[in-house]
C-alpha cells in the first residue's frame, strides 16, 4: 500500500501558538472549576476503572475480530481454547476509553 502525503501539517510549535491566540481572542477559560481535579483523581486511571468494572485484560490471547468488513472500528473479537471439558470461548469488546492515551505531536 502506498501512502501519498498531500499536505504539510503545521509543526507542534505553530499549533501551540495558534491555540494560545485562539484562547486569548475568544477569552476561553483554561482553568478547571474548583473540585474538578480532586474528583478526577478519585476516579483513577484506566487500570483502576477496569478493575472496578470487573474487566479482564485479554491482550495476551490471539483474538480474531468478529466485526464486519464495513466496520469503522474492529473492537469485537473472539478466541476459542480447547480444554479437558470441551472448549472455552473468550469474547472481547475493546473499550477505546481505556486505551486512549494523550499524545502531543
Amino acid at each position: 500500500m502506498k501512502v501519498k502525503r498531500s499536505k504539510q501539517h503545521t509543526s507542534a510549535r505553530i499549533r501551540l501558538a495558534e491555540t494560545d491566540i485562539a484562547i486569548t481572542q475568544h477569552r476561553l477559560q483554561t482553568d478547571w472549576f474548583a473540585g474538578v481535579t480532586d474528583e478526577v483523581a478519585q476516579i483513577g486511571g484506566a487500570d483502576a476503572v477496569a478493575e472496578r468494572e470487573g474487566r479482564v485484560d485479554l491482550t495476551s490471547l490471539p483474538m480474531v475480530t468478529i466485526d464486519g468488513a464495513d466496520a469503522k472500528d474492529f473492537d469485537d473479537a473472539v478466541f476459542a481454547e480447547a480444554n479437558s471439558d470441551g472448549w472455552t470461548l473468550w469474547v472481547g469488546s475493546q473499550s477505546q476509553s481505556l486505551c486512549a492515551r494523550r499524545v502531543i505531536v
